[in-house]
């Protein structure tokens, strides 16, 4: 009988995976097997992970509020190397609108926090003392973004794996140091035949939860920390909160089709994305209504507006 496992794909299970302490060295594996695909590829000899699982601090939140939060599509991890490169991981579940603005916004944003830094040296009397002087542009660190996508994202490529740098075409040359700056999706839904084995088994693992044969021996690891047999109790009430809200996510990608097919794909795919999304605030606002919770808190967790959760409850109480 074939073991239930979780999903690489559901909060719990990708922070699990790629983000607990003692294991680094998963996380480790898909990295290299990302950056061995590149020509300016880099050996990833550590990794440590900004933002490590940590199932206590899920479980304070109440049910509401952790429904509210597992039916967010973006699940990130943040990494830094041995050379001070940061790395932004993110699990893209469902479609959203303006994906990649927000992406490269945020990984601008990542690579220039430090600009200016203050840096301190010891003077002759051994005190410490601030220098400035060309340290301006000292303090940016390499930052990659990482994203990894569960649908078909760029649909009139046959590729699964792309990398973005800043670049020149005609002069063939690198507007900025080609190690500085970097993007990378992968998407798992497609068949890639120039994928490496890696890479490929990686796909069929956070898809689905199983390991193929000849997996490294990093992947079959992380599909045993999936096993529900292998879980805490307050993981597996997580994870059922998760599985319940699941369907959703699915409903609105169904829709997102639909949608497309009828009306064309750029005008369909955006129209079906704001109605999934509002048919989906619109039914947790409802829940949550049930359960109590204050008008504020309502519209906080699904960005409602109040007169809007106000005439829902109005529906209900009548």
């Amino acid at each position: 009988m074939t073991q239930k496992r979780i999903l690489p794909t559901s909060d719990l299970g990708f922070r699990k995976v790629f983000s607990t302490i003692g294991n680094e060295y998963i996380l480790q594996g898909f990295l290299q097997d990302v950056f061995d695909s590149d020509k300016k590829g880099r050996t990833i000899n550590n990794v440590f992970v900004g933002n490590p699982y940590n199932i206590i601090d899920v479980n304070r939140l109440s049910t509401n509020e952790y429904k509210a939060l597992l039916l967010n599509t973006q699940l990130d991890i943040h990494c830094t190397l041995d050379d001070g490169c940061e790395i932004a991981i993110e699990m893209q579940v469902g479609r959203e609108k303006y994906i990649e603005e927000r992406i490269f916004n945020n990984s601008a944003l990542k690579y220039i926090e430090k600009y200016g830094r203050i840096l301190y040296t010891k003077n002759k009397e051994g005190n410490s003392e601030e220098r400035r002087g060309k340290s301006k542009y000292s303090g940016l660190k390499p930052v990659i973004s990482l994203n990894i996508f569960c649908y078909n994202h760029f649909m009139n490529s046959q590729r699964a794996l792309h990398f973005f740098r800043l670049y020149d075409i005609n002069d063939q040359k690198y507007t900025l140091n080609s190690s500085r700056y970097t993007e990378i999706y992968v998407e798992l839904e497609k068949v890639d035949a120039i994928l490496s084995d890696n890479l490929k088994a990686w796909q069929h693992f956070m898809m689905t939860g199983e390991a193929v044969e000849g997996s490294p021996f990093y992947i079959k690891e992380a599909m045993e920390m999936l096993a529900v047999s292998n879980l805490t109790k307050e993981e597996r009430e997580l994870n059922e909160v998760y599985e319940r809200n699941r369907s959703k996510l699915f409903s609105r990608e169904a829709y997102v089709y639909e949608k497309a097919m009828t009306q064309g794909v750029a005008q369909g795919i955006e129209q079906g994305i704001e109605q999934g999304r509002f048919e989906e605030k619109i039914e947790m606002a409802k829940n949550l209504l049930q359960d109590q919770l204050s008008f504020d808190l309502i519209s906080k967790y699904t960005g409602l507006a109040l007169e809007r959760i106000q005439h829902l409850k109005a529906e209900l109480s009548g």
